[in-house]
């Protein structure tokens, strides 16, 4: 009796068993960096990866490094602006801006990604990269009349 379709030889059950548990220790890998672990082409691990095991590739998502106390601080100033423009002294107000550039982690946003069968079977503290504003840095100011009157304030639940 002869076979009608070869067997497999890459994308067996053992295997997809190993980049199961490998993706499952740590969600953070490329297709690419495991195919070249387990001595496979990028393409068979793709399918293994999407196919057999339905996991997607998602970005990482950026976000400020803020504490409580922080938070707390930036509402409380916000108010007290809001109670400054709400008179007709705002148009003697001159705001000031700054520019931060950082330097931090290499991350790609391309590049990066995390392998998981939907966004939130992964938990925030993998899915996100956070930023700081005590790294290396250089700062550009600048100034900027108030054009607009109204300025609205919001504390962001985190």
């Amino acid at each position: 009796m002869f076979r009608k379709v070869r067997p497999r030889s890459v994308r067996t059950p053992a295997v997809r068993k190993l980049v199961r548990d490998k993706v499952r220790k740590n969600p953070v890998r490329s297709i690419q960096g495991m195919a070249k672990d387990f001595n496979i082409s990028t393409r068979s691990m793709a399918w293994i990866v999407k196919e057999d095991l339905g996991l997607k590739c998602y970005k990482f998502r950026e976000v400020q490094l803020l504490s409580d106390v922080n938070k707390r601080r930036r509402y409380e100033k916000c108010l007290i602006l809001r109670k400054r423009l709400t008179g007709s002294t705002h148009s003697s107000i001159v705001f000031s801006d700054e520019k931060i550039f950082t330097v931090e982690m290499p991350y790609n946003r391309q590049n990066s990604g995390i392998l998981a069968p939907d966004q939130k079977s992964t938990s925030s503290s993998i899915r996100t990269i956070k930023r700081t504003q005590k790294s290396l840095s250089i700062m550009v100011w600048g100034l900027l009349p108030l054009i607009v009157g109204h300025l609205w304030c919001s504390l962001a639940k985190g």
